[in-house]
């Protein structure tokens, strides 16, 4: 069983995302994370089966260009 925590950073803005980077890369836990900085990009990346196996935990900035997050959170 692979143990790997798989996470979707969704945020736009580079100082943010660093520090979210930095926050999750240091867990105890071994962590796969993939950054995207716009909603239809998300939207795009998990319409696809196969790239919803790829994520355990999305982590979601509300303000995003296009649409909210939580816009975004109800379309997922």
């Amino acid at each position: 069983m692979d143990e790997t925590v798989k996470v979707l950073l969704i945020e736009d803005e580079e100082d943010a995302t660093v520090l979210f980077r930095n926050a999750i890369l240091k867990s105890k836990y071994p962590t796969k994370l993939k950054t995207l900085t716009k909603a239809d990009d998300a939207l795009d990346f998990l319409s696809q089966p196969q790239n919803c196996r790829l994520v355990d935990v999305i982590f979601l900035d509300l303000h995003l260009p296009g649409m909210s997050g939580l816009e975004l959170l109800e379309n997922i």
